[in-house]
């Protein structure tokens, strides 16, 4: 069976440019991530490795710029904004990049590209979506779009970052855990004294 993907050079092109410029978003978010986590950058890369699915990305992003006590109410508003799109952007996305292509045979034109859709309702489960390789370029350029805005948005971190307090701010509500251990290292000290 022919496949588009094969034969059409602009249509594989077009995917390529949406796979490469998607990799710069996911970088993009990662980076934005690392930063509000205030982690060592290894442990923050490891962290965020666990996050797979966009929407989960999305929330602890949204969570953590709230979070932020440092960071101006314009760049947290600027941040959610920006991972909010990168999560409604992600479903067209993934619909060009892991949905089969192919050819309609059943139209007028038997060379029209088409790409399966699935759908959870109705009758159907797979639906036909036509789709050119200019279809794809357009929402590239949406994608490179959101990575310059989300790579200005890491910028401007770094400025609010360096005019905000050095010191790391307090953290009156400690965890259970952390509670638990202090309370336990006090008693372990107690029980090392010699009597008097």
């Amino acid at each position: 069976m022919p496949n588009p993907i094969d034969d059409n050079d602009d249509l594989a092109i077009a995917l390529g440019r949406l796979a490469g410029r998607w990799g710069l978003v996911e970088f993009a978010v990662e980076m934005i991530f690392t930063f509000l986590s205030e982690m060592p950058e290894r442990k923050a890369t490891i962290t965020f490795s666990f996050f797979k699915a966009v929407g989960t990305q999305k929330d602890i992003i949204e969570f953590m710029a709230e979070e932020t006590e440092w960071l101006s109410d314009e760049m947290k508003s600027q941040i959610k904004t920006a991972v909010r799109k990168y999560s409604n952007m992600s479903g067209e996305r993934n619909g060009y990049i892991h949905y089969p292509f192919g050819y309609d045979t059943e139209g007028d034109d038997e060379f029209e590209i088409y790409k399966a859709k699935r759908s959870r309702t109705g009758d159907e489960l797979l639906q036909k979506k036509a789709v050119t390789p200019e279809m794809i370029n357009t929402f590239v350029d949406r994608v490179r779009e959101l990575q310059l805005e989300i790579f200005r948005i890491h910028r401007a971190l770094f400025e609010e970052r360096r005019k905000a307090p050095k010191e790391r701010p307090p953290y009156p509500n400690l965890t259970a855990a952390s509670l638990l251990l202090r309370n336990d290292l006090e008693r372990i000290a107690k029980l090392k004294q010699p009597d008097q």
